[in-house]
């Protein structure tokens, strides 16, 4: 089992975060092997995607994507809809 202290020095060495992130979804799946991975994400949200198609491809998993909150659900301003890459 990794220590915090190993998740973060693997921050220190790649993108901001991103590398946090990577880490933790794949310790994640080492401890309980995974077979779905659902998330809601806005489509301008091009950190949050790429982090989740870069997880999908380390997995040799494929992602498919179909909008889960359509803009209708959300009162007031509009706001884009939340897609459900799976």
């Amino acid at each position: 089992m990794r220590r915090p202290r190993d998740l973060a020095d693997r921050r220190r060495r790649g993108a901001p975060g991103q590398r946090l992130a990577a880490a933790l979804l794949d310790e994640l799946t080492a401890r309980h092997p995974l077979t779905t991975v659902e998330t809601t994400i806005t489509p301008g949200n091009a950190a949050s995607l790429a982090l989740f198609a870069a997880y999908a491809a380390r997995h040799r998993a494929d992602v498919e994507q179909t909008v889960f909150f359509d803009d209708g659900l959300f009162p007031g301003d509009w706001r884009p809809p939340e897609v459900l890459p799976t």
